[in-house]
């Protein structure tokens, strides 16, 4: 099973982020401490089963960990079945538990005020300034954090800033334009000062 997998990742990983190869290893990485050694006809709800147990009890993972390695996992095993490998997929009967029901944290408009405040003010010095900055940064461009930190200088316009998502790039590469409102006008120039080239 684990040579299909890395047959399956010579192709795919051509298509995907790092950061998605990064999970896909870490995923099958568990499944191999759990049982090195995994032939087809081993792949059964049975097995899944006590390796959710062990995803659970042994390494103290939660239930949306759970979950994600799982789904993951179920990616190759629904190509083998694809492929006539095996006749059908074992996960689908695997019963696992809902995440819990949590809210998200968000900032109030006060408090994202107090923290433009601070910034204008220069409470901080040093890499706690560069923090804020760049936290400040995201939540006017409402970049995800890889995006952000890949944006270069020469993306961004006098109104607008473009990019395309790190995660889709080689599936399916979309230029996203976006407008640079006032607040997020003044942490670019103060970032960018008189550079016209590298990292924003």
């Amino acid at each position: 099973f684990y040579a299909f997998c890395e047959e399956y990742q010579r192709l795919r990983f051509q298509e995907v982020a790092e950061a998605t190869r990064k999970k896909h290893c870490a995923c099958l990485n568990k499944l191999k401490q759990f049982q090195p050694y995994l032939l087809f006809d081993q792949l059964t709800t049975d097995m899944f089963r006590r390796f959710v147990l062990y995803l659970r009890n042994k390494r103290g993972n939660n239930e949306v960990t759970i979950n994600k390695t799982i789904g993951t996992i179920a990616v190759y095993i629904n190509e083998a079945v694809k492929k006539e490998i095996i006749k059908e997929n074992p996960i689908k009967s695997l019963k696992l538990r809902g995440a819990l029901d949590t809210t998200a944290e968000s900032l109030e408009e006060q408090e994202l005020k107090t923290l433009v405040d601070m910034y204008h003010q220069h409470l901080f010095t040093g890499t706690t300034h560069d923090v804020l900055e760049f936290f400040l940064f995201m939540c006017f461009s409402s970049l995800h954090i890889s995006d952000a930190r890949s944006l270069q200088i020469d993306q961004i316009g006098n109104n607008e800033f473009w990019y395309m998502r790190g995660k889709m790039v080689n599936i399916r590469p979309r230029v996203v334009r976006v407008p640079i409102s006032e607040p997020l006008q003044q942490i670019i120039n103060h970032k960018r000062k008189n550079r016209k080239y590298g990292r924003a």
